[in-house]
């Protein structure tokens, strides 16, 4: 029997290279701050497993790309909740994007959340949280580089505001999501993500 072949990674995309019917839209993997998973849900098992078609079926177990780890690693940990990556599974386009999870109990140590999903799936998110919480045009531009992890100073530029205008229109998302940090703003997609 052949190994299964290693993703590649090329100009940003992780490639997975064999077409794989019917993948999940999207999935979550936790791991520990050393990068070693401690949960993930059947989602996330069933993306990430996809390129050893034989015999992954049922197995509970999820392996992270390394390229994936790498790019969480190279940040810097308060920076992680702006975390993007692309990669591919067949022809179907996901997006990677990582959050640092703080435990209420204490004496627990804080975790990553690996959040996977489709390209189409956080357009379609976006834009169903601007119709519901009435978001103008440019509100909802803003939310779209927010769920696309960009920086203030790269929304301004592919906006063509002043990063001040940026922060404006953030505040005013914040205000109608009812929130008080961008990462609230992701929790919120996830939410609404969750009750689709």
């Amino acid at each position: 029997m052949r190994a299964p072949r290693r993703p590649q990674y090329r100009n940003g995309v992780l490639k997975i290279a064999q077409p794989i019917p019917d993948l999940p839209e999207s999935g979550i993997v936790l791991i520990d701050m050393s990068l070693n998973p401690i949960a993930s849900d059947r989602g996330a098992v069933n993306i990430l497993n996809a390129h050893h078609i034989n015999g992954t079926n049922g197995d509970p177990h999820v392996s992270v790309p390394a390229e994936i780890l790498e790019a969480i690693r190279s940040r810097n940990p308060a920076d992680l909740s702006s975390f993007s990556m692309h990669f591919l599974i067949g022809k179907r386009k996901y997006r990677c994007r990582s959050y640092v999870m703080h435990a209420d109990s204490p004496g627990t140590k804080p975790a990553i959340a690996v959040h996977f999903e489709t390209d189409e799936q956080t357009a379609d998110l976006v834009s169903q949280i601007a119709i519901e919480y009435n978001l103008t045009d440019r509100e909802e531009e803003a939310l779209r580089g927010i769920a696309l992890g960009l920086t203030t100073k790269e929304l301004a530029d592919r906006m063509s505001i002043s990063p001040n205008t940026v922060k404006a229109f953030v505040r005013l998302i914040m205000i109608k999501l009812g929130v008080t940090t961008r990462t609230a703003i992701i929790g919120r997609l996830l939410e609404h993500n969750e009750t689709k």
